[in-house]
């Protein structure tokens, strides 16, 4: 009989798993790395949107996509921004970004969506900027729409206590949803 313990840790445990499978071979490098990015040139930066605060200004977890993103893109002058997220994220992306050629994604609601949007804008192979709880799903959800990435994570943020574990949830969460996601792209 599988007690609750053995259950629970199962449910946590099977979507990472899962994760780190469908992301094997993945390129995942972190900040430090930006002026050595693996393999043949990319063709654009992807930020995936994150939270804005109501009087405009980026989440501390946007801010620092939108601020690796131009560190990576300074040394690529011909390189453009593809900026996603939900209503008024791309823009916000956008304004922090004002010496680059930047692409606005309104779709991009989740990291599948952006990932799909930017194939749709006929991107082929790109960076993605994300946080590193985030690295292996955005990995695995960009190979199954066929987008070609390099994922690249800011630097580890300080974060209240008192919020880990509801991000820690949050994120198994995503994981069973990316699992379907992928699922329901090999099927399609």
């Amino acid at each position: 009989m599988i007690s609750a313990v053995s259950f629970l840790a199962f449910v946590i445990v099977f979507p990472m798993l899962a994760m780190r499978v469908l992301a094997l071979g993945a390129d995942v490098v972190t900040y430090e790395s930006v002026g050595d990015l693996p393999g043949d040139p990319i063709e654009a930066v992807v930020v995936p949107g994150a939270r804005v605060f109501e009087a405009g200004g980026p989440s501390g977890a946007l801010l620092s996509r939108i601020e690796l993103a131009e560190e990576i893109a300074a040394g690529l002058p011909t390189i453009t921004i593809f900026a996603s997220g939900g209503p008024g994220e791309d823009e916000v992306i956008a304004t922090y970004l004002p010496d680059f050629d930047v692409t606005l994604d309104p779709m991009g609601f989740s990291t599948i969506d952006t990932c799909r949007n930017a194939t749709d804008a006929g991107l082929t192979r790109v960076a993605v900027v994300t946080q590193p709880r985030h690295r292996v799903r955005t990995a695995a959800l960009c190979d199954a729409v066929g987008l070609e990435t390099i994922v690249v994570t800011t630097p580890v943020p300080r974060e209240r206590l008192s919020r880990l574990p509801m991000r820690f949830g949050r994120e198994r969460a995503a994981e069973y949803l990316a699992i379907v996601n992928i699922a329901w792209e090999r099927i399609s």
